[in-house]
């Protein structure tokens, strides 16, 4: 998900260019050029260990490591679920978004989305892929008094909830097969961590095009409906989520109403960013 200006900002070429710059006595600007060293390695290596970022900018482990806890304390890197190898942090997540959402996608987004709060009186979301989590980037907040609100900024493995798994279900078979070959977290009973229940629900997702989820991440009682939304290649780059109180959940005819909804505006949102429908 990563390329364009920050792929050509963190290029080879241009971090080489600016250590010649740097002279002996500017120690300070090497310091910044192996830091965006590492940083670029982390992006599109997805992930790093202490030897392998001392191998990429040529120092010792432990010079490694105390530029790498700079690096995580700055929030730019953090350390995986093993406690191992190291990965996108949440700042650089939330400015990865912010370039990404202030595009297109969030223009886009925003008449459709208020259409889903009027029409449903609840709250919605926008959710970004970025690398192998989605993340809350915009809402529409409900007018009711008890809603149900997500963090923006948060971000959530893709096999956790509704708006993970509306995109989980649209990415390439390998992409699936890597992902669902990793640890997956489980942070409520609800969770589903199972790879053969997940694969099984993202062919019903693929199905109906929508997702549902009750209580798989942070909120037992909230109940999530979400559909993709496509770029102008067809690639899956995010969600739209209606986030609602289970005691406000009608779990026949009107859940399926709702996902039929979002769906329509997420594909609204897709055909305005250039996406053809159905290959058309």
């Amino acid at each position: 998900m990563l390329s364009g200006g920050l792929g050509d900002m963190l290029s080879e070429d241009s971090l080489d260019h600016a250590e010649v710059e740097a002279g002996d006595g500017q120690s300070t600007l090497i310091t910044v050029n192996r830091a965006l060293r590492l940083l670029r390695t982390v992006v599109f290596e997805q992930g790093l260990s202490v030897r392998e970022a001392a191998r990429e900018i040529g120092t010792s482990p432990s010079s490694a490591a105390r530029l790498l806890r700079t690096l995580e304390h700055a929030g730019f890197i953090q350390r995986g679920g093993d406690g191992g190898r190291f990965q996108l942090g949440s700042e650089l997540r939330r400015m990865v978004a912010h370039i990404l959402g202030t595009s297109d996608v969030r223009r886009a987004a925003l008449g459709p989305m208020r259409t889903l709060v009027d029409r449903w009186q609840e709250t919605v979301t926008l959710c970004l892929r970025v690398g192998d989590t989605r993340l809350n980037f915009d809402r529409v907040p409900s007018p009711r008094t008890v809603q149900c609100i997500l963090p923006l900024g948060q971000t959530m493995p893709l096999h956790v909830g509704s708006s993970g798994r509306a995109i989980l279900a649209h990415m390439g078979p390998a992409e699936v097969d890597r992902l669902l070959s990793q640890d997956l977290k489980a942070y409520t009973q609800k969770t589903p961590t199972d790879p053969s229940v997940i694969r099984a629900d993202l062919v019903r997702v693929r199905e109906r095009g929508y997702a549902i989820s009750h209580g798989e991440g942070l909120d037992l009682e909230q109940v999530g409906v979400s559909a993709p939304i496509f770029d102008g290649t067809g690639t899956v780059i995010g969600s739209l989520l209606v986030s609602i109180p289970s005691s406000r959940v009608s779990w026949t005819d009107g859940l399926i109403e709702m996902g039929h909804s979002v769906r329509e505006a997420a594909d609204e949102i897709s055909l305005q960013l250039g996406w053809i429908a159905n290959g058309e």
